[in-house]
């Protein structure tokens, strides 16, 4: 899930000059922006999709947020304070906030807020990655209690939240659009919200028309806490294919690209934008999850080594993305605070590849077939690409299985897939939210690894209040993952940016775009 990029702490002001970029558009002080998908939801609590979350971002607010820094900094809350022990957090709220229907914003609409989404009847697939560290949650989504126990509003501007353990990544976790608030007498318990009249929130723009298929607008909150955006509207525009987004950049009808990685040699030969390209590191990491439990070859370290050693992940960010990424070096991207040290991650060698799918008493591997989300052109390219090499330098008869995003999901979770291409997104800044998330026995674990000890490492840096032991222990569990193999680490995805010339005051952290409420329009 989540967002991305580098540059961190930085206001992105540069520009692209194109057809008609000086000339003052019909659409005036409006900022246009485009979708690679259609929104999923106006409903923050059933959100994972990274651009619907970046839409929401800017309607509904939650109690933190990461700055252009990377700081934790209070958003709704004010403040706040955390227990000797870690268990306790108390919020002191912001004062004199309004929701966009003119109600004020109290302690009573976070409880009711996190209650709706811990609502068995809401049904959120989020809830416990975002909530679970509060002591009662579990007990609410499994409808055993009528209330989340450890959620206390002690007065109209402050809340308290008990915790089962200590969880340095808590604060974190509560800067995801999941945990937004909304108004408690608009929403009633168990509703999702369907019709965009019901999206109200505290955010600085008010979603003011909803066509998912075509485009969703927002308008300036003129009572925003945080004073009223620079922009009177936004306009998102929903081009779900590459080529039309390009070509309505170059047309003059988008402020703001992400270009695909295809596009961007054309966009360095343009002497219009060869300048104007910037390149941003994600929280993200693209890799090739293998199950042993599928697949039995997979059973045996040497075979997952192998596979690891046959792969030129060197050529992925060269050849196939045009230098639009870095190869992976291990499982936490660099913008995760982590352990500065080697990693060991086993480099691209075929010759010792072959020879450890020999210790391992294979003469010729069974047939596979690599499951990847047929929506992305980079993800078959390089899926693609991945097969070939197994191919290539293990003789493995290794072939692609294109199938929808939302099967290639489901049948992960459900720890059925062989070899599947995954990728995953930062939803907070914390080795936890890959480490512990992904790999542990106690997480996702899709490739059924289950290895014992990497989980025991994880569990004890989850709730290990000394940040610099926590590091130690990831850095500890994340060298023992990539000794042992059960991914092919592959690449840390960047953003290849592109703004339009008179577009000023775009803000950016470790997730991408904040909410633009700095940015100024002079074309």
């Amino acid at each position: 899930m989540k967002f991305a990029i580098l540059a961190v702490g930085m206001v992105l002001v540069v520009g692209c000059g194109g057809p008609n970029a000086t000339q003052e558009s019909a659409s005036g002080s409006t900022l246009r922006l485009v979708m690679g998908n259609s929104p999923e939801t106006i409903d923050p609590i059933l959100s994972q999709q990274v651009e619907t979350n970046d839409l929401l971002a800017h309607v509904y607010e939650t109690l933190v947020t990461f700055n252009e820094s990377n700081e934790i900094v209070g958003l709704l809350a004010e403040s706040w304070t955390i227990s000797p022990d870690g268990k306790t957090v108390e919020f002191t709220l912001r004062k004199g906030v309004k929701f966009h229907d003119g109600s004020p914003f109290t302690a009573e609409d976070v409880k009711a807020s996190w209650e709706r989404l811990a609502d068995p009847k809401s049904a959120s697939p989020l809830v416990m990655n975002y909530l679970g560290d509060i002591r009662g949650v579990r007990e609410r989504v499994d409808g055993k209690a009528a209330s989340i126990s450890g959620l206390e509003v002690a007065a109209p501007d402050r809340l308290v939240a008990k915790l089962t353990a200590a969880r340095p990544s808590f604060l974190g976790k509560l800067s995801y659009t999941a945990t937004a608030i909304l108004p408690k007498a608009q929403v009633p318990a168990g509703q999702i919200l369907s019709d965009p009249s019901m999206a109200v929130g505290t955010g600085p723009f008010k979603l003011t028309a909803f066509n998912p298929q075509q485009e969703v607008s927002l308008s300036a909150n003129s009572d925003y806490h945080g004073g009223k955006p620079m922009v009177e509207r936004i306009s998102f525009r929903i081009a779900k294919d590459a080529a039309t987004r390009v070509g309505l950049f170059r047309a003059g009808q988008l402020d703001v690209l992400a270009l695909p990685s295809q596009d961007v040699e054309g966009f360095r030969a343009d002497p219009k934008t060869k300048d104007l390209i910037g390149l941003y590191d994600a929280p993200s990491v693209n890799y090739v999850g293998m199950n042993g439990s599928v697949y039995p070859p997979f059973k045996d370290v040497r075979v997952r080594r192998a596979f690891v050693m046959a792969v030129d992940r060197g050529r992925i960010v060269e050849t196939l993305l045009k230098g639009v990424g870095k190869p992976a070096d291990g499982i936490l991207p660099p913008v995760i605070p982590q352990v500065d040290a080697p990693k060991d991650l086993p480099q691209f060698d075929p010759v010792a590849a072959k020879k450890l799918i020999a210790e391992a008493g294979f003469t010729k591997l069974p047939p596979i077939e690599l499951w990847v989300n047929d929506s992305s052109q980079d993800r078959k390219r390089i899926a693609e690409f991945v097969v070939g090499q197994l191919a290539e330098n293990l003789g493995v008869d290794a072939k692609l299985r294109l199938a929808e995003s939302a099967i290639v999901i489901q049948k992960a979770t459900k720890k059925e897939l062989p070899f599947f291409y995954g990728n995953w997104s930062a939803d907070y800044l914390d080795a936890e939210n890959f480490l512990s998330l992904l790999l542990s026995n106690y997480g996702q674990d899709r490739t059924n690894w289950n290895n014992v000890p990497f989980s025991d490492l994880t569990r004890k840096a989850d709730s290990e209040l000394d940040e610099t032991k926590r590091k130690e222990l990831y850095g500890k569990a994340e060298r023992l993952a990539l000794q042992e193999c059960p991914w092919i680490p592959l690449y840390f995805p960047q953003d290849a940016v592109v703004v339009r010339e008179g577009v000023t005051g775009l803000r950016r952290n470790a997730f991408g775009f904040m909410p633009h409420t700095q940015v100024k329009l002079s074309r």
